[in-house]
């Protein structure tokens, strides 16, 4: 689901006093997502190159498919 979906939505549920405090909330947890995927990814690209080339691709498509249902 698109970022700008999800914060329309949150815009509506959340109490219009605190909207500034909840957008910066989830931007900081972005933030926060996106500097320890990196560090998380690499690490399990490393991991998985001895194993297969390809199998660190099945990892993330699994990982995709877990966020997918999580989000249902």
């Amino acid at each position: 689901m698109p970022h700008s979906l999800l914060r329309t939505h949150q815009l509506f549920v959340g109490v219009l006093d605190t909207v500034g405090a909840l957008f910066g909330a989830i931007a900081g947890v972005d933030i926060l997502c996106m500097m320890l995927s990196s560090v998380i990814f690499n690490t399990i690209y490393s991991k998985t190159l001895e194993i297969s080339s390809g199998f660190f691709f099945l990892v993330m498509a699994a990982f995709y498919a877990v966020t997918c249902m999580l989000l249902l």
